[in-house]
């Protein structure tokens, strides 16, 4: 599958062809404080235009790097900040979005005990 053009709409990616929506713990080891292992790194790189990403993804890792701030790691939440920047430039316009079916399954996220004690506003999703 070639990358599809921004212009297109979602259903419009869809292809018989095999892609791949990885999780946050994927795309994640290739952050700047990850070492990624070599055949996986090697997959990825093999198959960058097959592969997927969710905006619940990008959000996990805004919540990575707004915990890694309070915990006062405060050079870990720049570099990760940065290698997530770079995250809309290398999956344009496949970084999906979420549909309400999907946000229903974000409460269990939003209700852990960790996001509890924060304040609604302080959140990052």
């Amino acid at each position: 599958m070639t990358c599809p053009s921004a212009t297109k709409p979602r259903s419009a990616m869809l292809t018989s062809e095999t892609s791949y929506l990885i999780d946050t713990n994927v795309i994640s080891i290739r952050a700047p404080s990850q070492v990624a292992a070599a055949k996986m790194d090697a997959w990825m790189d093999a198959n960058s235009a097959k592969l997927f990403i969710s905006v619940v993804a990008v959000a996990e890792i805004e919540d990575g790097i707004a915990k890694a701030s309070r915990e006062g790691a405060t050079c870990k939440s720049r570099d990760i900040s940065a290698w997530l920047e770079t995250l809309p430039h290398l999956y344009a316009a496949r970084i999906l979005p979420v549909d309400l079916a999907t946000a229903t399954l974000l409460v269990p996220c939003l209700t852990r005990p960790e996001a509890k004690a924060m304040p609604p506003a302080s959140r990052t999703f």
